[in-house]
């Protein structure tokens, strides 16, 4: 594939969490945080390394559904959800 400069795409991917693992949650006591990076290999070059993507896993039981309250991102004013640690769009760490 030629790439050029200004060159976007967005490659679909799926991620498979093992059930065994947990969900996000961001407390006093205790935090857990899923991320992914996406590394291009072109050539020689190095890979670029800053493009990482904070996951938010949540679990529904049977037949509950679950609503979770949005605020607004103090940074670029997109909705997040109130359990997020960082803005899903701007990357932004949520102010408490």
């Amino acid at each position: 594939m030629h790439i050029v400069p200004g060159f976007k795409k967005k490659f679909p991917i799926k991620v498979h969490i093992p059930f065994s693992g947990r969900e996000t949650l961001d407390g006093i006591d205790a935090s857990v945080s899923w991320f992914i990076k996406a590394v291009v290999g072109v050539d020689d070059r190095p890979d670029p390394t800053d493009d990482i993507v904070e996951l938010q896993i949540f679990r529904a039981a049977a037949g509950v559904v679950k609503e979770v309250e949005m605020v607004p991102c103090e940074y670029c004013k997109a909705l997040m959800p109130s359990t997020s640690s960082s803005c899903p769009i701007c990357g932004a760490p949520r102010k408490n």
